[in-house]
C-alpha cells in the first residue's frame, strides 16, 4: 500500500516543477535586420514602406514594428518573436510592408534601427 502512495506523490511532485506557459519579454524577440527597405507608396498623410529579409529563421513569429517618433524623425523598428530555443538552419523569406501616419506637412525623417544603429534612412517631404 505505500508503494502506490509513494509513486502518486512522485508523480505530483515532478508534475508541480514543470509549466507551459512562458511569459513575454524582451528576452522572447530579436531584431530582425532586413536586406532591402523600399518606399512602396508616399501620399499627402502617410508613407508605406516594404521590408524585405531573404533569409530570416523559421523560429520567427509576430513580426512587430516598434515606432518611435521625436518631432519629425521617426525611428522604426522591426522585432519578431522567437518561438522555439531550438531551430533547425532554414532560410525564410519574410516581406512585410507598414505605413507611417505623417501628422502635419513638413519634411521627415525615417531611419530604421538594428540593435541601437541606423542601418537606412530616408528623408522625406509632405506638402
Amino acid at each position: 500500500m505505500k508503494y502506490p502512495i509513494i509513486i502518486l506523490s512522485a508523480l505530483l511532485l515532478l508534475s508541480a516543477g514543470c509549466t507551459t506557459s512562458q511569459s513575454i519579454d524582451d528576452a522572447d524577440y530579436v531584431t530582425v535586420l532586413p536586406s532591402e527597405v523600399e518606399i512602396v507608396n508616399k501620399v499627402a498623410d502617410s508613407v508605406t514602406f516594404r521590408m524585405i529579409n531573404p533569409c530570416g529563421s523559421a523560429c520567427w513569429d509576430d513580426l512587430r514594428d516598434l515606432i518611435d517618433q521625436n518631432g519629425n524623425t521617426f525611428k522604426i523598428k522591426t522585432i519578431a518573436e522567437v518561438t522555439s530555443e531550438i531551430c533547425t538552419e532554414q532560410c525564410v523569406r519574410y516581406e512585410r510592408e507598414y505605413s507611417v501616419e505623417i501628422p502635419e506637412p513638413g519634411e521627415y525623417t525615417f531611419q530604421f534601427i538594428h540593435s541601437d544603429s541606423v542601418f537606412r534612412s530616408f528623408t522625406l517631404s509632405f506638402p
